[in-house]
């Protein structure tokens, strides 16, 4: 999800990137120059494979080469401890941090999508994946959605293609229950019933994003009584931790809530195979961190792509001009 995500945000698409600055993600890896030459021979490849133009390849090659310094070790550099998995940091406030962040969501999302894409339950229109003229592919049905799951829970992912039938996942209205049914078993991954239920709960928000022809927010009982306890200021997993304990009442979930009730499992960290509480996290997500791919903590950073706007806190820096290998590298 996140490589996709920087490439449309480098790109120039509307994208913004929510994973950890360059350095902070790759230099702990030890990258060597030899595998960062496979990496980008992989590429060309990559390109090649989908029929670009030269101009179109050169580019992209350009773009990737502005990586190289901040993943790869330069000669004498000391690799960095593993800054473990990002995740959302706070008293888990959002139904986004209780979920443990992007990386379970896209894990989530994976295995739904997956589970559509068989058609024996839940049939969509996809294209195949070696079709190059295709536009509605499973990897970019994937992003999408991730994107949206992610948004609708409170997390900083901006949703780039709301309103528009040929950018949904496209589950026909009817299938709608049954779309739900294989969001449940997708979100067995998480251990505690709250989180799975708010998850699969939200989902009906974003049905008109999710549905072809659909264009109003959900309308059964079971919204209405959510949304009733959420405007009260309640959130997601909040309210269907009540509303679930109330059988459904919203008056008595709101009640319960009032007199300061919590679900007994709301400390219990939500990312599989963890029991650490989500606020204990040194490594994580903030609203205000930088969500530039070329932002640093610390020290210098590596050259911004061309055109790259100034990173607040950081002087201007103008990119050095390609020297010949890297010229070549780009033109291959």
């Amino acid at each position: 999800f996140l490589v996709t995500q920087i490439m449309g945000y480098l790109t120039g698409g509307p994208q913004r990137y929510t994973g950890r600055p360059m350095e902070e993600a790759h230099k702990h890896l030890a990258i060597t120059g030899e595998q960062w030459s496979a990496f980008m021979a992989d590429a060309r490849q990559v390109f090649q494979a989908f029929n670009l133009d030269s101009a179109t390849q050169q580019e992209l090659g350009g773009i990737l080469s502005t990586y190289q310094s901040a993943c790869v070790l330069a000669p004498g550099e000391q690799a960095p401890s593993d800054p473990g998995l990002l995740r959302p940091k706070g008293t888990a406030s959002t139904l986004y941090q209780r979920l443990g962040g992007v990386y379970p969501i896209a894990q989530f999302v994976d295995r739904l999508v997956e589970s559509v894409l068989k058609g024996d339950r839940v049939r969509i229109e996809h294209d195949r994946l070696d079709d190059p003229a295709g536009k509605r592919h499973p990897p970019g049905l994937k992003y999408m959605m991730t994107e949206l799951v992610c948004n609708c829970v409170g997390g900083p992912e901006v949703v780039t293609s709301k309103g528009f039938d040929e950018a949904k996942l496209g589950v026909q209205p009817h299938e709608w229950p049954t779309f739900l049914e294989l969001a449940s078993e997708a979100a067995e991954l998480w251990p505690i019933p709250h989180l799975r239920n708010s998850i699969v709960g939200a989902l009906g928000a974003v049905k008109a994003e999710i549905c072809v022809g659909v264009f109003d927010e959900e309308t059964s009982p079971e919204a209405r009584a959510r949304r009733m306890v959420q405007e009260a200021g309640f959130d997601h997993y909040l309210a269907s931790a009540a509303l679930e304990k109330s059988a459904g009442d919203p008056a008595r979930a709101l009640e319960l809530l009032a007199m300061g009730w919590q679900p007994e499992d709301q400390e219990a960290m939500s990312v599989p195979g963890s029991s650490a509480s989500l606020s204990s996290s040194n490594a994580a997500w903030g609203p205000d961190a930088p969500r530039c791919p070329f932002s640093r903590a610390s020290g210098s950073s590596a050259a911004l792509p061309p055109g790259h706007p100034p990173i607040v806190g950081r002087p201007p820096t103008a990119a050095p001009a390609p020297n010949d290998e890297q010229a070549v590298a780009a033109r291959a």
